[in-house]
């Protein structure tokens, strides 16, 4: 059957928790003093990714839909946060102030071998990957206010997409 998996705070702080398309009662897949959030089903079903607050500072974890397999990820001490994974479940792209401003950073699934994609002053953030896998889509500062852009998804040839002093963020592919 299909899983949701969400986070929320009802235990007191917030964690996450999975629950069948067709209803029933959630699971709770956390257990963490930190926050636990923004998370998302690899494209193959495999994994959750998902943000944790719970090593001291927002990093991006991996779980099993069960809950078991809970690994960090970036292990770094700077804010890694909104994992958006590959097509083909292997990479992740993250938003991280490694470099001082936020900027779109990629890693292997399996941890290490992380990638500055962006290296701008300007912040970078909500990484979406297209569906082919070859473009990765953000939002960005650069021009004053948030505007969309695309990029390869190995950085090269940003692309400004969004043109108005209104703020545009989140994107997503079709």
């Amino acid at each position: 059957g299909s899983l949701l998996a969400f986070n929320s705070d009802r235990s007191g702080d917030f964690e996450i928790y999975v629950v069948a398309a067709a209803g029933g009662a959630p699971l709770r897949l956390t257990h963490s003093p930190g926050v636990d959030s923004v998370v998302a089903f690899s494209p193959n079903g495999r994994w959750l990714a998902f943000e944790s607050s719970r090593t001291g500072n927002a990093d991006v974890f991996l779980m099993r839909p069960d809950g078991s397999g809970q690994r960090n990820v970036t292990r770094h001490p700077a804010a890694d946060l909104n994992p958006s994974w590959s097509p083909d479940s292997q990479r992740l792209a993250f938003t991280s102030d490694r470099g001082g401003s936020q900027d779109i950073w990629r890693i292997s699934a399996h941890g290490g071998g992380a990638r500055n994609l962006t290296a701008d002053p300007a912040d970078d953030r909500n990484a979406a990957w297209s569906p082919d896998g070859r473009l990765t889509a953000f939002a960005s500062n650069r021009d004053g206010d948030f505007e969309i852009f695309w990029m390869r998804a190995n950085g090269k040839n940003v692309t400004q997409l969004t043109h108005n002093s209104a703020t545009d963020s989140i994107p997503d592919w079709q």
